[in-house]
């Protein structure tokens, strides 16, 4: 349709100096610089209303150093660093409001992540290897007992979820953080629903 969805200057056809990238409705979506066509230095991304989504560092075309991701809002939404692309060290995850949510400490993008209520209980906590969940992930109610689990095999497995005195409450896939497929719910007494 013709809209300019990015400017900047060229050296032959690679991408050199700043650049700046853009929505379809013309409103700035990120900016950084690039030396011989890759992203180097730091670069920062936008929500359509102009508020910072992230901001964080390249070296030739690899996520390197610190990393800031931001809700809507512009709380921090996490914050952690990258080492040769992969997460790095410890991650925290905060609420809209900036209230500590999660954590994970990586070592070569591998992690176990932690989940908390408001309370400081944990909610949820499970391995990530390379941003996929992997191995057996709890769930938790408030009150600490098991609400669910899942072993995962690269972002996808089965999910058992109990009612808080344990019996099995409902039985489905979760692959990339999403329900799929047929999903079945059990009655209190342990029979189908439905």
């Amino acid at each position: 349709t013709g809209e300019k969805r990015a400017d900047g200057p060229k050296s032959g056809t690679r991408n050199v100096g700043l650049w700046r990238y853009y929505f379809k409705d013309g409103k700035l979506q990120a900016e950084g610089l690039h030396e011989n066509g890759k992203k180097t230095g730091d670069w920062k991304y936008y929500y359509k209303d102009g508020t910072v989504a992230a901001s964080g560092g390249f070296d030739k075309g690899i996520a390197q150093g610190k990393w800031s991701y931001f809700h809507e809002n512009g709380q921090k939404s996490s914050e952690g660093n990258y080492k040769s692309g992969k997460k790095d060290g410890y991650w925290g995850l905060f609420t809209d409001t900036g209230g500590l949510k999660g954590e994970t400490t990586f070592e070569e993008g591998e992690g176990v992540y932690k989940e908390f209520y408001e309370s400081g209980k944990i909610k949820i906590q499970g391995r990530v290897v390379d941003g996929l969940n992997q191995g057996l992930w709890k769930y938790y109610y408030q009150g600490g007992q098991l609400e669910g689990e899942c072993t995962f095999v690269d972002g996808r497995g089965e999910y058992l979820g109990y009612y808080p005195d344990g019996t099995l409450q409902t039985k489905g896939i979760i692959d990339d953080g999403k329900k799929v497929g047929r999903w079945e719910l059990y009655k209190n007494d342990g029979s189908l629903s439905g």
